[in-house]
């Protein structure tokens, strides 16, 4: 039923003259085509945040400059940000197994490149030794994954993370991952020289405790720390350590005024997703408390540590009477 509400409502927007193909998630145009995964364009044309903990961490945390490995570039949408973000001159490498999706992240991910500096390998990263693998072909664009057991799919070339960080000039570089499942194979066996950034995708559903435990030790293994003021749900973020909270010439792009309006990320955010820490909330109803005492004239609840559970209502109704008589008494200009 799902699958038939979107098609009905891209071809709606069809019927209207709407674009269908072309959307700017992250302020960048990117295509889509209509040929590709429903599910993708139907959010997208509902205006709905696309990876947007993802999004934010590479507009917030990657400097301008820094070659990237992408591992698992599905559309190359949010490699379009990630061009954006590095600047035109940095490298860029990004994997992905399908071909079909291949082709599309190319065009999405050259974006903004100087020429040459995008390269998108049609490949699994792969350290069992075989020159190819079978890649399982999902119902949509983001749970492709490498054939487990039982599981039919593609033929598809393998790399090493090590390959591919040859590629790059020398010097530090970032790493993107988001591959299904299989992080928890992949990255304990890769050499991580030169890492000095890594948002990771977990997906503890597939891996296990165990699996994410592995993702762990091989980033504390490569001189990195969880990184858990970045970090948000599945999608983990990784440094190395002693590294500040923020990078000094940069600020969060989610605070006004700290970039144009045109490279702002905090509207990728869904509303119900924007809520403050829960120790922030706290802490906002703490003051709030001892306002509203300080206008009744009464300590807060909180300030009253010593009653005990069964005087608490007596307390609320005295603070209610007292509230009541305040707006009911005289001002001083009837007494007079």
């Amino acid at each position: 039923m799902k699958k038939l509400r979107r098609r009905l409502h891209l071809w709606v927007l069809e019927r209207l003259g709407r674009e269908t193909e072309i959307f700017t998630p992250h302020g960048i145009p990117v295509r889509v085509p209509a040929s590709s995964d429903p599910m993708v364009r139907y959010n997208l044309a509902r205006g709905r945040p696309y990876e947007a903990p993802e999004a934010e961490m590479v507009a917030t945390y990657l400097e301008p400059g820094t070659p990237v490995i992408e591992l698992g570039g599905c559309m190359g949408i949010l490699s379009a940000l990630v061009r954006r973000t590095i600047g035109p001159e940095a490298r860029h490498i990004i994997v992905e197994a399908l071909p079909d999706l291949a082709a599309i992240c190319e065009e999405n991910a050259t974006i903004g490149a100087a020429r040459g500096k995008t390269t998108v390998i049609c490949a699994a990263v792969d350290y069992s030794g075989a020159e190819s693998i079978t890649f399982a072909v999902a119902r949509d664009a983001h749970s492709g994954h490498i054939a487990r057991s039982g599981e039919t799919g593609v033929t598809v070339p393998t790399t090493r993370l090590s390959d591919l960080a040859r590629q790059l000039p020398e010097g530090p570089f970032a790493l993107l991952c988001d591959i299904e499942g299989a992080e928890a194979d992949l990255l304990p066996a890769a050499d991580f020289t030169g890492l000095r950034v890594a948002v990771i995708e977990l997906h503890p559903q597939w891996i296990g405790q165990a699996g994410v435990q592995a993702v762990f030790d091989a980033m504390h293994r490569a001189g990195l720390t969880y990184f858990p003021k970045a970090s948000e749900g599945k999608v983990v973020a990784f440094r190395p350590r002693g590294t500040p909270d923020r990078p000094a010439a940069r600020k969060s792009p989610t605070r006004r005024g700290s970039v144009p309006d045109e490279q702002r990320t905090d509207h990728l955010r869904h509303p119900t997703e924007r809520r403050a820490p829960a120790r922030d909330r706290r802490r906002q109803r703490r003051q709030h408390g001892r306002h509203v005492a300080r206008t009744i004239g009464a300590p807060p609840l909180q300030m009253r540590p010593e009653l005990r559970a069964n005087d608490l209502q007596a307390h609320r109704d005295r603070l209610v009477r007292r509230l009541v008589d305040m707006r009911h008494a005289p001002d001083e200009d009837d007494r007079s």
